[in-house]
């Protein structure tokens, strides 16, 4: 952490770096107004923005560490309960409801009094609308003075007092029963935050405990693609669920009481309104079903974009060498068309429950109504109040299913995270670590206490078992999808082999054959004809006879091959249907196909048996004792490296002993948790490690492992090599000097101190192992294995390694050497030679006794070397672009994490917008408004239906129905006007009424003040137009709802897909440089979490604000239209919404953004854990990896916590205005009323719009943050949007001929000036060179001295300066697209790398997109025979006919199950495949045996007989009998000549051959003259320096 020093000894905190000084902010007891988040709000409104010195801790209690104890007791629990009452295991959702029962107890204890609120705002709605409506301010004394009578309004002031004398109690009521909710709910809501907090921590801790204890079979299949979304979209779901569990539990109980309110209070002849639920119930369950489907289905789908697209991330470098941005875009486009069709169904189901929230309510109402009129019951009071309740029974009903869609999803994904969790580990006891016994357990094994390693019981090792191939089905991508095809497969064969052979009977009558000869005739041979006939009549029967007729079938109707067959995505029956201009003939041949491809997806799905892959480490028996040195050779794939990972306990143990093991690995059900929770709940079982039955390896100290494939981690050089162990200066300097890492230092941008990004992308291949070397050394291991760490250095370098780190530093220290190397010239030193062949150990004896038995290994040649300090000359540049580059990227790097600041800016929207349709988002917005219009209007239409407002029911009147207004209890009415207590008012003023007109008032007053009799008046029944009106309108509320979800789902899906489509294309357009220098974390966490975030989170958001703000804006419209006095209170009321929106909108992104970026390192550190566990367990940093994780957990959960916590502090202000709102207007509505009777008509609407615009109030100013929040996502998006391209890929001004370049072409460079960023300097300066036709040419020079920059230029992975040339055959390809230029040359990198699929997927990118359903437009078909062929040149024919599936056996991610050596054999095969007129060659044969290295040297000079090499080599021996050399020096090439006569100069050249040594330079020397003579008597050059 970086303090600067005040005046006062206060220290500045570095704002990128935590302040130790914060309290834990979850500590404050302040749950109901959230005041907590006031220091946080006020840092942020001050700064402008957020930062990491400003991130509040969380307690320790909510911390990782306990939360995952807490997480691995309560599964203990639940296990041991289980197996004592022989029950299943309770799921990780209820051990987590069971952990949090306080908690949950508060819940339930606060959930009814919210329902009781809610049923206060009904009660208040009831009276307030019954209350205030015309009627109730009639003055009756003026009534009976007027003739004829009619109603006249009280004075304003009587009017008045009269409604508050009523009402005032309701208005307490009001305000009482909304402050009351606010609190409840900010408590509610403070104990499941905190209880989801805590949960999901334990569940990521967990989590990655797992990844630290996994078996690597696990780690290489199940584990990759799926950590990704365990992390994020699994914890995700859960703690939806966990955040809204008060909801969850609020919605069933106020049901209940809304139900009871409404057919008690209201009428019951309401509850006829929820036939309608009862009809939409069935079909939401349908719904459900369909979408729980396929949430699980989106879940895998995007389980496999993610993994293909951390694959592409790691294989970026091939994919642009090799031209293959095409392919490898449409494969992660293909996955993603996926996921948005599947994403666009789940989105249509998801419409059909916003259809139900907006249609049930009209529609439950509609019912209703009908009811209530048809039974002369409606009143205006009772409609307003139904119509409120059922929106609140819509929402409810509606909030059900989603909430238990959200049960469902947090189901899933708790299965899957248990599912993870009893993935396979590590084969227990194998390994027998004596620094981690116990005294009294050492001494069981006490005779091998001077034993650094010895192996027991002779086992054997494989690297996958059977039961490692199973991939449980819930975290299978494809299972479902797979499942339903095989389904429809066996249910369609038999109708279609029915068919099959019906058209054959047909065919093969003797006319139809006849005609089929005659026509056939002239095209093919009849031979031909016949085999077609005989293999299409067998196709019925029997699987096929000559699967090369089969092929050649598939080619003419481009069907997939049926011998290639392996994925279901390969097959589609659409493509086998018969076209109208087909033959029938052709139709025979379609169909079998169709019947053959049909017959193997059945056979393969019914043959699910699988087998243990073979041993290859075989009855291994070794005794190494302490301080040895045991050099370990062997050719490609015979065992070196999985010798290691035997030892490391990496490996399967096989064959007979593995019977012995079953008690302990063959488990059935959960098993118990521990990991480092030192958990005591834990039954104690026999231990493993002391069964003498079983094989054992016993290690005797502390190891080191430096694996072929460098392991680098995000970090800066100096803590890659620290790993986590106390900084010793001395030591550092000692270790970083061995391994010739000072030069390398030197240049670099801060020294040591620079970070190196993910898997060392800013590092050569020979840098990457020299740090991961000084790793090994600096940790001062007991036994340090080393996997080739020779084979990535220049032979100088690798020569002083041996000298100064092997033989002097660690001989030195005691420590155990196992090393295996190709360079077995350096095992003359060696104590001990170990020789495997074939996965056994042939040879393991003294250089002597080698010697002595006269066996013949290369290298050995008993000669010892002389131990001395080999002093390096000092480089002046070591890839000095990279470095300089690196310095720029690491401020570029923490700018791109500050600079999206503020508020989301205007421009992210209009992107973010205008990537939808403009047609879609014209008829949307006309949607929606016309639909927001109807809704307003129908709920004015209630008021007009009660007051006649369209004079229907006044029409029906005029044609016999009277309005009746009755006297009651008036009993001194003479009986000839009224026979019982009942007095007909119509009767007294009607015309044929015997009454004089004088007398009729008389009587009334009589009857009103003396008897204190009530006057009712009664209309007559309304006219059914109302109704018919009302349902017609909720017709068409239900079909606009519906089409304007369905668009905007569509719209926004629309542009999710674009704007992800864009940045796929960026990204793989974009130069090299990007990947070199981004952490791989930085773009999955776009291509992950962002994406999903556009997908998902800002689809429903974008959804929630826009309707929101309809219903408002339609809602204000509405009241200002029927009571604008009201907007005396509204207008005041937004200005002041408007203000805490603005003040917390600049609040709220800068937590979600903070809370993003933090994000990354936990994606970072699993990432790397998974690549990387090997080494990480060699070395026993499970702790230093587990503390970083849970720092970054920590730190990330802690911005979690505050970004709701500032939600709910809105919440609480907002629910304070709303609450005041509500009174106001519901105030202002009694005060007008008295005043105007055309007011007071619609205080239905007005008061019911109160209580709605409140919760809508806050739903809008949550859902828009929450989207602003949200759109930091799509600015992350659109960022890598408007990556810098390095160029066109085709230029069509360029028309080449097609054979360009031709074999016999040559090649010119031309003032080649060449650096990797503009502001750099330039490392190649002013190359001049020609090579000849077919000649072969090497690059050697200093490290730095500019040989790997040739190949970046002639690749354009920078462009040259201006002026440079690079011809070949005729034609500057500097002036060509990208692709075009590329295409002159194919290259063997240094790093080897594969795409995970089958072998022949690996070597043709045909088969590859044609097995991924990809369109392989453009691609070559490569045949099998040219695949054989060159594996056979690359010496690996032999060992993939003995896989299983042989071209189809199944290549790892990064071909992890292969060794480094066959991987790199594996792309010089794919190089051979791929015709180029020049042949790069960048170290291609470095991590290769000596044997096969002259063998594949050989395979070169002879296969790229007729092209032309450049070979940039470390070693000199590899170009020694080369054509020409060219000698870099400084970015200038210092010589460039035939190597005798660069001999003869005695220059630089020279200098490198003398610095292999004595032995070795003198063969060199005598190798570059005897290829010299060969030459010019014109023979074949053939030279061995061995």
């Amino acid at each position: 952490m970086t303090n600067l020093q005040l005046k006062n000894d206060q220290p500045i905190i570095d704002k990128n770096e935590i302040n130790p000084n914060l309290k834990p902010i979850d500590k404050n007891a302040n749950v109901i107004t959230f005041g907590w988040m006031k220091p946080v709000i006020k840092k942020i409104r001050k700064q402008k923005t957020m930062n990491k010195c400003d991130i509040h801790p969380l307690s320790v209690e909510m911390g990782a560490f306990l939360a995952g104890k807490k997480s691995a007791q309560s599964w203990n629990t639940a296990l041991t309960s289980s197996r004592q009452q022989n029950k299943p295991m309770k799921s990780l959702l209820k051990q987590l409801f069971a952990s949090n029962k306080s908690r949950l107890m508060w819940l339930i204890f606060l959930v009814p009094i919210t329902s009781l609120c809610g049923v206060c705002a009904l009660i208040a709605l009831r009276q307030f609308t019954e209350f205030l409506k015309p009627q109730s301010f009639y003055d009756c004394d003026q009534l009976l003075v007027q003739t004829p009578p009619s109603f006249v309004n009280l004075p304003y002031k009587d009017g008045l007092t009269k409604a508050l004398k009523e009402l005032w109690g309701f208005l307490i009521l009001v305000i009482s029963s909304q402050l009351l909710n606010i609190v409840i709910q900010n408590i509610s809501f403070s104990l499941v935050l905190k209880s989801t907090v805590q949960g999901v921590n334990g569940f990521l801790d967990l989590i990655y405990q797992k990844i630290l204890v996994m078996s690597d079979q696990a780690r290489t299949g199940t584990a990759q693609g799926n950590v990704t979304n365990l992390l994020y979209s699994d914890t995700q779901k859960i703690s939806q669920l966990l955040i809204y569990l008060h909801q969850l539990c609020q919605i069933p109980l106020d049901l209940i009481v809304y139900i009871i309110y409404l057919g008690v209070q209201i009428d019951p002849l309401g509850l006829t309104g929820l036939t309608a639920y009862m009809v939409l119930f069935p079909m939401l369950g349908i719904v459900m079903g369909k979408v729980s489907f396929l949430q699980n289905k989106n879940m895998s789908l995007r389980d496999l974009r993610v993994k293909r697209s951390t694959e592409v991330l790691n294989g970026i470098k091939v994919i642009k060498l090799f031209s293959q941005e095409k392919v490898q875009h449409a494969r992660l486009q293909n996955a993603r068309d996926k996921e948005i069709s599947t994403l666009l169904l789940f989105c249509v189901c998801m419409s059909f429950f916003g259809l139900v929230q907006t249609a049930a309510s009209p529609m439950m109402t509609s019912i209703a109504f009908a009811a209530l009129n048809f039974s002369d019951k409606f009143d205006v009071a009772g409609a307003f109040t139904t119509m409120f309740l059922f929106q609140y029974l819509a929402n409810s009903i509606v909030l059900l299913p989603i909430m238990m869609s959200s049960l469902s999803e947090a189901k899933i994904s708790s299965r899957r995270i248990a599912t993870f969790l009893q993935l396979s580990e590590q084969d227990p006891g194998v390994i027998i670590q004596m620094k981690d016994l116990s005294v009294e357990q050492q001494n069981k094994v006490s005779e091998f206490k001077e034993t650094a390693i010895k192996v027991l019981n002779k086992p054997s090792f494989t690297w996958q078992l059977a039961s490692d191939k199973y991939i449980p089905d819930i975290l299978d991508p494809f299972y479902k999808e797979n499942t339903k095809a095989i389904n429809r497969i066996n249910k369609t064969f038999p109708q279609t082999l029915e068919k099959f052979k019906q058209s054959l009977s047909t065919f093969t009558t003797p006319l139809k054959l006849q005609q089929a000869k005659v026509e056939i005739q002239v095209a093919k041979q009849q031979e031909d004809l016949e085999l077609d006939i005989e293999e299409i009549k067998n196709a019925a029967e029997h699987t096929p006879k000559n699967m090369d007729v089969i092929d050649k079938w598939c080619l003419e109707l481009d069907l997939p091959y049926v011998s290639r067959l392996c994925s279901l995505e390969q097959y589609n029956y659409v493509n086998y249907l018969p076209q109208k201009k087909d033959s029938q003939l052709t139709i025979l041949k379609k169909q079998a196909v169709n019947i053959q491809s049909m017959r193997y997806f059945m056979n393969k799905a019914a043959n699910n048996e699988t087998h243990d892959n073979p041993d290859v480490v075989k009855n291994l028996d070794i005794e190494i004792q302490r301080g040895e040195l045991i050099g370990i050779c062997g050719q490609v794939g015979s065992g070196k490296t999985s010798l290691f990972s035997a030892i490391l306990g990496e490996m399967r143990i096989s064959g007979k002993l593995r019977e012995n093991m079953l008690k302990y690995t063959n488990k059935e059900g959960q098993q118990y948790i521990n990991f480092d929770y030192n958990n005591e709940d834990i039954p104690v079982e026999e231990d493993p490690r002391f069964d003498p039955n079983i094989p054992h390896i016993i290690i005797n100290g502390k190891l080191a492992y430096f694996s072929q494939q460098s392991h680098i981690f995000t970090r800066t050089a100096k803590e890659n090599i620290l790993f986590g162990k106390e900084f010793d200066p001395i030591k550092y300097q000692k270790v970083v000097k061995i391994c010739c890492l000072e030069d390398d230092f030197k240049i670099m941008a801060d020294g040591d101190n620079t970070e190196i990004g993910g898997k060392g992308v800013t590092l050569s291949g020979g840098q990457k192992a020299r740090v991961a070397l000084a790793r090994a050394i600096y940790s001062d291991p007991d036994i340090i294995l080393l996997d080739d760490p020779l084979s990535a250095v220049d032979a100088h370098v690798g020569k002083t390694i041996w000298n100064d780190a092997i033989l002097g530093y660690l001989r030195q220290r005691g420590t155990t050497v196992l090393i295996a190397s190709h360079q077995t010239q350096y095992f003359n030193d060696c104590d001990k030679v170990m020789n495997i062949v074939d996965g056994e150990i042939k040879t393991f004896m003294t250089v002597a006794q080698i010697m002595e038995n006269k066996i013949k290994i290369l290298g050995i040649t008993g000669e010892q070397s002389t131990i001395k300090s080999t002093q390096l000359e000092q480089s002046t540049t070591i890839q000095v672009a990279p470095a300089v580059q690196e310095k720029n990227v690491i401020t570029q790097q923490k700018k791109e994490q500050q600079t999206s600041q503020g508020v989301v800016k205007g421009q992210t929207y209009k992107k973010w917008f205008y990537s939808g349709s403009t047609t879609l988002a014209v008829f949307l917005i006309f949607i929606l408004v016309l639909n927001q219009s109807i809704t307003q209007y129908q709920t004015i239409l209630v008021s007009h239906w009660s007051s006649d407002k369209y004079g229907w029911t006044a029409k029906n009147q005029s044609q016999g129905h009277s309005t009746d207004v009755t006297i009651e209890n008036c009993v001194d009415i003479p009986t000839r006007w009224c026979t019982n207590t009942q007095a007909s008012v119509g009767e007294l003023f009607s015309i044929s009424s015997p009454v004089e007109p004088s007398m009729r008032a008389m009587i009334l007053s009589t009857c009103v003040t003396e008897n204190n009799a009530d006057i009712t008046m009664k209309q007559g029944s309304p006219s059914d137009n109302y109704l018919w009106l009302y349902i017609g309108l909720t017709g068409v509320i239900i079909i606009t709802s519906f089409s304007s979800n369905l668009c905007l789902t569509a719209f926004f899906l629309t542009i999710s897909s674009k704007l992800h489509n864009i940045m796929l294309k960026s990204l793989l357009h974009t130069k090299m440089s990007f990947f070199d220098t981004t952490p791989q974390g930085q773009i999955l966490n776009r291509l992950s979490k962002d994406t999903d975030a556009v997908d998902s989170n800002v689809l429903r958001w974008a959804q929630v604000s826009t309707s929101t703000f309809l219903m408002i804006a339609g809602m204000i419209i509405s009241i200002a239209a029927v009571n604008y006095p009201a907007l005396v209170v509204i207008i005041p009321c937004f200005i002041v919404f408007i203000v805490v929106f603005l003040s917390f909108r600049t609040i709220f992104p800068q937590i979600k953004r903070l809370e993003a970026v933090t994000r990354s390192p936990v994606f970072n550190i699993c990432q790397e854990t998974i690549d990387c566990l090997v080494s990480i367990r060699a070395f026993g940093a499970q702790k230093d990896q587990t503390r970083m994780y849970r720092e970054a957990v920590n730190i990330n959960s802690s911005l979690y916590y505050q970004q709701y916590g500032i939600q709910r502090w809105l919440f609480f202000r907002l629910g304070i205005l709303t609450s005041l709102f509500a009174f106001f207007v519901t105030l202002a509505a009694t005060i007008v009323a008295p005043l105007m009777d055309s007011v007071a008509q619609y205080t239905g609407v007005v008061i019911s719009y109160a209580f709605s615009i409140s919760n809508l109030l806050n739903q809008f100013v949550m859902g828009l943050v929450t989207l602003e929040g949200e759109m930091s996502s799509v600015e992350r998006l659109i960022e890598y949007q408007d990556l810098p391209a390095e160029g066109v890929f085709v230029k069509p001004d360029f028309k080449l001929a097609n054979d360009w370049p031709r074999n016999n072409s040559g090649i010119e460079v031309k003032n080649l000036q060449f650096r990797y960023r503009p502001e750099l300097d330039l490392v190649l300066k002013k190359l001049d060179f020609k090579l000849q036709p077919k000649e072969h040419i090497g690059i050697v020079g200093r490290t730095g001295a500019g040989k790997s920059s040739i190949t970046v230029a002639m690749y354009r992975l920078a462009e040259p300066d201006k002026g440079s040339e690079i011809i070949v055959d005729g034609v500057n390809i500097l002036d060509l697209g990208l692709h075009q230029a590329r295409k002159a040359f194919t290259i063997i990198p240094q790093d080897p790398f594969l795409f995970s699929g089958t072998l022949r997927q690996c070597l043709c990118p045909y088969s590859q997109a044609d097995a991924e359903g990809v369109k392989t437009e453009g691609l070559e078909r490569i045949d099998d025979k040219r695949m054989w062929e060159a594996l056979e040149q690359v010496q690996m024919k032999e060992y993939f006919l003995k896989q299983p599936g042989q071209l189809d056996s199944k290549i790892a991610t990064n071909g992890d199950n292969l060794s480094a050596g066959q991987k790199q054999l594996v792309c010089v095969a794919r190089a051979l495949l791929r015709k180029a007129s020049c042949v790069i060659l960048d170290e291609a044969t470095a991590q290769v045996d000596r044997e096969n290295d002259q063998l594949i040297q050989q395979t070169i000079r002879n296969a790229f007989s007729e092209v032309t090499v450049l070979s940039i080599a470390h070693r000199l021996d590899t170009i020694i009998d080369f054509d020409r050399i060219i000698v870099m020096d400084k970015g200038n090439i210092a010589e460039f000549d035939t190597p005798a006569n660069l001999v003869r100069k005695e220059g630089v050249f020279f200098e490198l051959v003398n610095k292999t040594g004595a032995e070795t330079s003198e063969k060199l020397k005598k190798a570059a003259f005897q290829a010299e003579r060969q030459r010019q008597a014109g023979e074949k050059v053939n030279v061995d320096i061995d």
